[in-house]
């Protein structure tokens, strides 16, 4: 692949990650002219992260939403998002059989800490993803979350309490979880004071 540094949409399904890794691997004299310099948007489905190099998105700085799909874990690409220097806005994971945001099974000295790519966050989309039983507590972390979306997740349980704490959220969305249902029912819900100040709520 060219360098493509005014690129700002790149998708990527079912293909060999090679081309990719060796865009990301170009050292140029200007900074401006960075590989992917100017992605914005970045959409990877069923490929090998493990092949990636941890620091391939170090040069990605304008890059505002990520979308995973289709991988075994998410653990892979946390450990890539600890070197992003960019402030994402949205990140959506679908189809994620071993989901786990914060830790990094990796190291065994994990604190658990949310990766700094992912402070900035505003939007969050998890979707499709069976074997999610419950949002970690460090959710709190993200303070800047305004929206989340929750669809067909049926082995979700709970929300976290931590979710009080996240002053600016505006909508919730959680449609097809079924375990959540009756938790989220106004003011009779287990888990209706994690999420009463949240203004657009919608459960289905």
């Amino acid at each position: 692949m060219p360098t493509y540094p005014y690129l700002t949409e790149l998708r990527l399904i079912s293909c060999n990650a090679i081309p990719l890794i060796e865009t990301c691997s170009v050292q140029l004299q200007s900074s401006s002219f960075n590989p992917l310099f100017g992605l914005k948007h970045l959409y990877l489905t069923e490929i090998d992260l493990e092949a990636m190099p941890e620091q391939w998105m170090k040069n990605l700085k304008s890059l505002e939403r990520l979308s995973l799909s289709g991988f075994t874990a998410i653990v892979p690409m946390i450990r890539h998002l600890q070197h992003l220097s960019a402030e994402l806005q949205e990140l959506r994971i679908c189809q994620v059989d071993k989901l786990d945001l914060w830790r990094d099974e990796g190291n065994a000295s994990s604190e658990c800490q949310v990766p700094h790519g992912l402070r900035s966050l505003q939007k969050i989309s998890i979707e499709f993803c069976d074997n999610l039983k419950a949002f970690p507590e460090q959710i709190l972390d993200l303070q800047s979350l305004r929206h989340i979306k929750i669809l067909h997740c049926d082995d979700l349980e709970s929300l976290p309490e931590g979710l009080r704490c996240l002053t600016n959220l505006q909508t919730l969305h959680i449609i097809h979880c079924h375990r959540l249902r009756n938790r989220c029912q106004i003011k009779i819900g287990e888990d209706w004071p994690n999420i009463a100040h949240i203004p657009d709520i919608i459960v289905g």
